[in-house]
């Protein structure tokens, strides 16, 4: 696609999450398996959120437990890409950082989701999905993730 770069980007989804009942993805980038994602999901207990990186079967990255806000509030996650540079921030705090992931094999994306079968879906609303072609800083990203 020519708006999607494989080597680098960044994500930014904005929505307000109304169950935690178990894990819910918000988003998954992957070919078609489990073998080749990037995720990003919020755990059971709905306080925490993780971004995921797998390549060839192997995670390269999760990210810390990233804090969320209460059920029915409105949350910005940030999650940038590039080889050796990841990072992921929820509404502007502390950003989670990798500097030795390798980059995984990407053809689609599907929305609510952390397989690209439809998995543990999202439940709540989506309010903003924007996509950056390439790997803004830190600080611009946890700019863009506040609410």
């Amino acid at each position: 696609s020519p708006w999607y770069r494989q080597d680098e980007g960044t994500v930014v989804f904005e929505g307000i999450q109304t169950s935690s009942s178990i894990s819910r993805g918000i988003y998954v980038f992957s070919d078609g398996t489990t073998n080749n994602r990037a995720f990003t999901n919020i755990l059971p207990s709905g306080a925490t959120a993780e971004s995921w990186l797998i390549s060839a079967g192997s995670a390269e990255w999760t990210s810390a437990s990233l804090t969320m806000p209460a059920l029915g509030s409105v949350f910005r996650h940030g999650y940038g890409y590039k080889l050796n540079n990841l990072a992921a921030v929820v509404n502007a705090g502390t950003v989670a950082t990798d500097s030795t992931a390798a980059m995984a094999t990407i053809t689609q994306l599907r929305f609510g989701a952390i397989t690209f079968t439809g998995a543990n879906p999202f439940i709540g609303y989506a309010r903003r999905f924007s996509y950056y072609n390439t790997r803004l800083p830190n600080t611009i990203l946890q700019g863009l993730s506040r609410v």
